[in-house]
């Protein structure tokens, strides 16, 4: 098709007034014109005209003006010009095209000019079998190859285009501003036949109407007439899988539906991993909504939120735009931070108790120790147990119930050749021995870095090669779970899940397990006597450092007199105190006395008249966590701020060049996503970040907290601050820098639920192990009794656990009561369905005998064919006919 070059430019003056630049697609000497097929319009090259087009140029243009001008008047956000929006953060103006957008795909202008050696093979990596079985004759012009790259390029682009027209969906391109890409908008009728069609399909499961309930009862219900509500007052409709002919009893399909369906049938018909390998397309993203981007910034995407509790509300939202994936993620980051509020204020209250101005004996102090690992151990169960009630109840109101078995999605990299084969299986130990060593490796670096480095240096360093070691895991793990070959996205979802989190969590726990309980049997100093020892450990470098209070004792000489003249003075108790805590971290060897592991840092005088001594172990635990924590939101702050900076940075140079180019007014809100999605996709091992990647850090918070918050109690308030903080940009990030990621669906947190229980059922552990070690006068055991008590303690908190565990229920009663309901109510409806009985099919009763009187002097045959219709005493034996019809009401 070629448009006269007035009309071409006539054209582009409407469609650049409507909000979009119509400008040729991909051939720069304007041989090829593009236009919108939802008038009967579409591609055509000078080399294949195969298609005819009889429809006016000028006649659909501007009829698309029109309509595009009545839709940016209802998109408009106030501003004088309608197709004009200034953005929330930036403030430059930019020109509204979302509309007929459901996928963007953008595609360049610019090829290298070389040959396609196979083009029909590379093709069929494209469309595949079936499609290009319907459409022969569009690439018969391949199968004699090599074909120059454009040649190549123009025959797939013009069969793409025409495989999206065929199947319903409507398309409208422009250029970029720099005339170096062409952007291409997918749209499916929300109100047409095509999506029924898709939705019946793929079993798309769709919620019942209101109008549905309010006409259908059903018995022993009187609530039948209406959606039945939860325990938080918010209605729960029941799901089924869509059927075309019963369209009316189901909600109109939303954007949402829209958009996944149309990636459901694009999957089938084209592979877009070939189109950018080959790169026919740059990329393909689903169309964000400016008016629903404004809405959820202003509802909670603010930076004036960032101290905002967040709410339930937000899950919803996010569920309407991102998907249920993602609002999962949201619902439960949102329920972390709001459950941290009641711990912060144990921890905090633990804390007063401490302060000088309670005179509080050791015992005390042990037992409130004891008392904070039990609170926070039925913290961490009654977390899981609550938000397992929340996420049933957001499950069965999205309609999620059963989402990963029906919803599976196959992905393009999944090869079945590979199932079930011996190179598959030897994979996949490789997988597992590249994740122990690498596990072994960081545990030599932790271990050598404790050994060659001072106490302050190394506890800078172990930070330091905790954030290193699982950046570093990031892009190996990646690596791995491909060679996996998983076959869905749930199955690859749950695989990077399980490789990062494991190795990342454990990068994150070990160095704090090796100073609690590895380095108190190593670091060995040995001496003919215990004083001796003493002296060396304290007094090695010329400079006695004694522990606190012990500091003054000057020389150590004190060490070589008898118990009974420490007594003379009022602080020999601090040195009676001190030494007890060396005698129980001694032990003879070659008949030396040697002092190992974790030493008296410092000692304190309790009301009781008691000296109290810590360990260097103890503290360095303390400013490694304290530190490690402050370091990890720091990390993710810069982390979130990044791609804003990148993605802002090349969307200003691009404007910069749309103003120099007297442009400006080409520049629109697609091209503006476009850059955002180049430089922050959220995807894995992106600067976007990704639903794997941003559950990760939560879960790594939530396992040092558990796992260790003992130690410093405070750190519960200030993760309330920071996750409170971190959530705010994490919206941020999600809303104005990624745009909109694919909206998948899913039951639940999926793979993290059973992270987060996992790191609960080890935090029971290690509480138990750190109260042992750490806290007077447990920690001056023996060892065996101390691995007793281990042992007995573990035991007792998984008792206290399994006991909330089994009060409390997963799923909640009204959970239980509205499945039911649903599901009797959705029998109900089906067996209310009228069956249409062919007339064929409708068998006579003659001769069927089951009435109450005596028929004996009837002899009335089972088979019509042996009497006559006018039998006036066979007529008589029977009852008066009844006149059969052919719609019958049938159970299912």
């Amino acid at each position: 098709l070629k448009p006269p070059l007035k009309s071409s430019a006539h054209a582009d003056r409407l469609l650049l007034a409507a909000g979009a630049s119509h400008l040729p697609f991909w051939d720069t000497s304007g041989e090829s014109y593009v236009s919108s097929i939802a008038g009967g319009l579409f591609v055509e090259t000078n080399s294949m005209f195969r298609r005819h087009v009889t429809t006016d140029l000028s006649q659909v243009l501007e009829m698309e003006a029109l309509k595009h001008s009545s839709e940016s008047d209802q998109e408009s956000d106030g501003s004088s010009d309608p197709h004009v929006f200034h953005h929330p953060l930036w403030g430059d103006p930019m020109r509204v095209d979302d509309q007929n957008a459901l996928m963007v795909m953008i595609l360049p202008l610019q090829i290298k000019d070389q040959d396609v050696q196979q083009p029909l093979e590379a093709a069929r990596e494209i469309f595949g079998d079936r499609v290009m079985r319907e459409d022969e004759v569009a690439f018969e012009t391949l199968r004699h190859g090599p074909v120059s790259a454009s040649f190549y390029q123009d025959t797939v682009r013009s069969e793409l285009i025409h495989c999206l027209m065929v199947n319903g969906f409507r398309t409208e391109a422009f250029r970029s501003v720099d005339k170096d890409e062409v952007f291409l908008k997918i749209d499916l009728d929300r109100d047409g036949d095509v999506i029924k069609v898709l939705a019946q399909k793929f079993d798309y499961g769709m919620p019942l109407c209101e109008a549905t309930y309010a006409q259908h009862s059903l018995q022993g219900h009187d609530e039948a007439h209406a959606v039945m509500k939860d325990d938080w007052d918010r209605p729960v409709p029941g799901y089924q899988p869509f059927v075309a002919d019963l369209a009316k009893l189901y909600q109109p399909f939303r954007e949402i539906d829209a958009l996944r369906l149309t990636m459901l049938r694009m999957n089938e018909l084209i592979k877009t991993k070939a189109l950018e390998e080959q790169k026919v397309i740059v990329r393909l993203f689903p169309a964000a909504k400016y008016r629903t981007m404004r809405m959820l910034h202003d509802a909670f995407a603010r930076y004036d939120l960032l101290l905002k509790i967040p709410t339930e509300a937000d899950a919803d939202l996010c569920r309407e735009y991102f998907g249920e994936q993602i609002a999962f993620f949201f619902q439960w980051a949102g329920f972390y931070v709001r459950s941290l509020i009641p711990l912060s204020v144990f921890s905090l209250v633990y804390c007063v108790r401490f302060l000088e101005i309670f005179e509080t004996s050791v015992w005390v102090q042990s037992g409130m120790r004891c008392m904070f690992t039990l609170g926070l151990s039925v913290w961490t169960q009654g977390f899981t147990k609550a938000f397992s009630r929340q996420a049933s109840r957001s499950r069965q109101r999205w309609g999620m119930e059963d989402h990963d078995a029906r919803g599976a999605i196959t992905l393009d990299s999944h090869d079945p050749c590979l199932d079930r084969t011996w190179k598959l299986f030897r994979r996949r130990q490789l997988v597992n021995f590249t994740l122990i060593a690498y596990c072994s490796i960081f545990m030599a670096s932790i271990a050598a870095c404790e050994n060659l480095l001072d106490r302050s240096t190394a506890s800078m360093a172990t930070v330091i090669l905790i954030k290193v070691g699982g950046f570093l895991w990031g892009p190996i793990a990646g690596k791995l779970v491909e060679l996996q070959n998983h076959r869905t996205k749930v199955s690859y979802d749950d695989g990077i899940t399980g490789m990062l989190s494991v190795v990342k969590i454990f990068c994150a726990l070990f160095p704090f397990l090796f100073q609690a309980f590895i380095v108190r049997f190593r670091d060995s100093v040995c001496a003919d006597s215990l004083f001796e020892a003493a002296e060396i450990a304290y007094c090695g470098q010329g400079n006695c450092a004694w522990p606190g209070d012990v500091k003054e004792f000057g020389d150590g000489s004190w060490l070589h007199q008898p118990c009974w003249s420490w007594q003379q003075r009022h602080t020999d108790d601090v040195a009676e105190s001190f030494i007890k805590f060396l005698t129980n971290r001694t032990r003879d060897v070659s008949n030396k006395t040697c002092i190992s592991g974790c030493l008296p840092s410092s000692c304190v005088l309790k009301p009781d008249g008691v000296w109290i001594c810590t360990s260097a172990c103890w503290d360095t635990l303390k400013y490694n966590l304290k530190t490690l924590y402050l370091f990890h939101f720091v990390l993710s702050v810069i982390f979130l701020l990044i791609p804003r900076a990148l993605a802002s940075a090349a969307w200003h140079f691009e404007l910069y060049t749309a103003k120099k180019r007297k442009a400006l007014s080409e520049y629109t809100f697609l091209q503006w996503q476009a850059k955002h999605h180049e430089h922050a996709a959220y995807e894995y091992a992106s600067w976007g970040g990704s639903h794997t990647e941003d559950f990760l850090e939560f879960a790594i918070s939530f396992a040092l907290l558990t796992c260790f918050g003992i130690l410093y109690p405070p750190m519960a308030f200030f993760a309330f601050v920071c996750h409170m903080i971190e959530y705010r940009l994490l919206a941020h990030r999600m809303v104005n820098i990624t745009c909109r990621p694919i909206p998948y669906g899913a039951e639940g947190i999926g793979m993290w639920e059973r992270v987060i229980g996992l790191i609960s059922n080890i935090a029971t552990i290690i509480n138990v192990g750190v109260i042992i070690v750490f806290v007077d006068p447990i920690r001056n055991w023996p060892l065996m009794d101390q691995v007793l008590a281990v042992i007995i303690g573990e035991h007792v908190l998984f008792a206290l656990k399994f006991l909330v565990a089994s009060v409390v229920n997963s799923t909640p009663d009204d959970v239980k009561t509205i499945r039911i309901f649903n599901n009797r109510f959705q029998v109900w409806l089906k067996s209310a369905e009228v069956v249409d009985v062919p007339p064929r099919e409708i068998h006579h009763s003659r001769g069927v005998d089951i009435l109450l009187h005596d028929s004996s002097s009837c002899s009335i045959e089972s088979s019509d064919s042996e009497h006559s219709e006018d039998d006036a005493e066979s007529r008589s034996c029977l009852s008066s006919p009844r006149k059969v019809s052919a719609r019958v009401r049938v159970l299912m």
